[in-house]
């Protein structure tokens, strides 16, 4: 739910939303004046590990298609400083087929890696988390043009394959809820949606911000990778967010829809399917799901000491029985000389710190990336 609409539907029950909104992150700040962190949410104790989230979501008894794990960058690829910049040379767009969207989908979230503590074992994504606990999850409506077969699929990034959520496409229908017709002629229509139980169960009431932060983090990584392969990718935030849930099959409340991303150029106008006029009459999704945590919050008074973990290096994780080829950046401070996928790697919640002065060019061409317009469409 966006701020605009939150503020505008409370303010329709009597309430001034955006008092609302505003007392939220006034109460959600960090704030050096003395304060209980937890006044919202009553009996609530962060960090149970009893009750740690699952970092995945799963659903049991769906037909899955397993990705590509020829992840290397096709030939030719422009660098990561040319793709941030904004002054990539002209490339040839990339025909959108399973391997390419295997990348988008890899480079945007997927599993890089892991560090086993103990008996638990921590997973690092392809996008920076608060926390480490991401709790973002993915969709992709894909179109026959895309190499794969029409539906609605849960991207499982853990085992880096396609649970196939419904067997029909479904691009017309979020086109409506969007209300960009566009989306029903692009290739793929990736949707992200958030959990809120992944990172409230540490960061309480302030744990609804990460989701849009994290989120962040995942999209520009999503929009360098397709803007590397001069793939179209535009944004979508504006959206009903009742219709995409219930495309999707979720709730709206323990998962909510978070952004829509169109993938590929929208087709002419004999190859887009018609759109609905009314509110998707799609059936009701009842899909059976792994529990993500044994309850939803835990109501211990005082916490549960836990053993440190050990300290081990992080792991590279094999994609498909295959370890990820390693990738190489340039030296401190200065920018990436390779391809897109090597600052991914190198960074992805992993972040190396030195004590020393930055010079002022890799500054300025660093910062030429994050000043650039999104690639969004009336939105």
């Amino acid at each position: 739910m966006q701020g605009g609409q939150a503020g505008s539907r409370v303010y329709a029950l009597g309430v001034d939303g955006v008092a609302v909104i505003r007392r939220y992150h006034d109460e959600t700040s960090h704030s050096p004046r003395p304060r209980s962190r937890h006044q919202v949410v009553r009996a609530f104790w962060p960090m149970d590990p009893a009750n740690r989230p699952s970092p995945f979501k799963r659903y049991r008894d769906l037909e899955r298609e397993p990705l590509p794990t020829s992840l290397d960058p096709p030939d030719g690829a422009p660098t990561a400083l040319e793709v941030l910049s904004g002054h990539r040379p002209p490339i040839r767009s990339a025909a959108l087929d399973p391997a390419v969207i295997a990348r988008l989908l890899y480079y945007s979230g997927g599993v890089t890696r892991y560090a086993q503590e103990g008996r638990r074992r921590s997973w690092f994504r392809a996008n920076a988390s608060a926390g480490n606990l991401h709790p973002l999850e993915l969709y992709a409506a894909c179109g026959a043009v895309s190499g794969l077969d029409s539906g609605l699929y849960h991207v499982d990034l853990d085992s880096f394959c396609l649970a196939r959520v419904r067997p029909i496409d479904v691009r017309a229908h979020l086109a409506h809820a969007v209300g960009d017709p566009a989306l029903a002629g692009t290739a793929v229509v990736i949707v992200i949606t958030g959990i809120p139980w992944r990172t409230t169960w540490k960061y309480a009431e302030r744990g609804w911000r990460h989701v849009f932060w994290d989120a962040g983090s995942l999209l520009a990584n999503l929009l360098a990778v397709a803007e590397a392969h001069g793939v179209p990718a535009h944004l979508a935030f504006g959206f009903m967010d009742r219709e995409v849930s219930h495309i999707l099959g979720i709730d709206g409340t323990t998962e909510c829809p978070v952004a829509v991303v169109a993938v590929g150029a929208p087709a002419d106008e004999r190859g887009r399917t018609a759109i609905p006029t009314e509110p998707s009459d799609l059936d009701e999704l009842r899909l059976e799901v792994e529990p993500l945590s044994p309850t939803r919050w835990s109501s211990r008074s005082s916490p549960t000491p836990s053993t440190p973990p050990t300290s081990m290096p992080p792991k590279r994780w094999p994609v498909g029985g295959r370890p990820v080829p390693r990738t190489t950046v340039g030296g401190w401070g200065s920018p990436p000389r390779g391809p897109l996928s090597s600052p991914i790697m190198a960074s992805c919640c992993g972040t190396r710190w030195r004590r020393s002065f930055c010079a002022v060019d890799p500054l300025a061409s660093w910062r030429a990336g994050p000043s650039r317009r999104l690639p969004s469409r009336g939105c």
